[in-house]
């Protein structure tokens, strides 16, 4: 495998075949032996470009790492979401989003990033509606730039 002027893979198929069918049909001449007729050798060389899908200094960055603490869990009444956020953007927007088992977000708490320092807000156990939710597990999860960076999951007891 090589590599060509664009920066794309190259896979070179290498075929050696014989051009004349009588080659391959046997005892078809009088006499002991396979017959194998006047046909010609041929080679053929086939290159394969395959694209690379992503060149380089376009890479999507790493993303920043994060943690997420919940506590008390389970919990009555409200629960502390404590998080931070390592290797992120100072400023950026991120998100706090608490979804039930079936995926729907009930609340999501818009929180300005900053970089390794420990952030805590509380969560009432309400929907955006202001409507308390039954017990029951929840998901709560921290997401900047459309990447989920942490999930933990917390039981609300009435």
């Amino acid at each position: 495998m090589g590599v060509d002027n664009s920066g794309n893979r190259v896979l070179r198929l290498f075929l050696l075949y014989f051009d004349d069918s009588v080659w391959w049909v046997a005892n078809t001449s009088p006499g002991p032996g396979p017959y194998y007729g006047e046909g010609n050798v041929c080679y053929l060389a086939l290159d394969i470009h395959l694209p690379v899908l992503g060149t380089p200094g376009h890479e999507q960055p790493p993303a920043p790492r994060a943690s997420l603490d919940c506590s008390p869990n389970p919990f009555r009444g409200s629960v502390r979401l404590s998080f931070s956020l390592e290797g992120g953007k100072d400023g950026s927007e991120a998100r706090l989003c608490v979804y039930n088992l079936r995926g729907q977000l009930l609340r999501s708490f818009p929180v300005e990033a900053t970089r390794n320092e420990q952030q805590s807000l509380s969560w009432d156990g309400a929907d955006a509606s202001g409507k308390p939710c039954p017990s029951g597990v929840y998901l709560v999860s921290l997401q900047q730039g459309g990447r989920r960076l942490a999930t933990r999951k917390l039981s609300l007891i009435k």
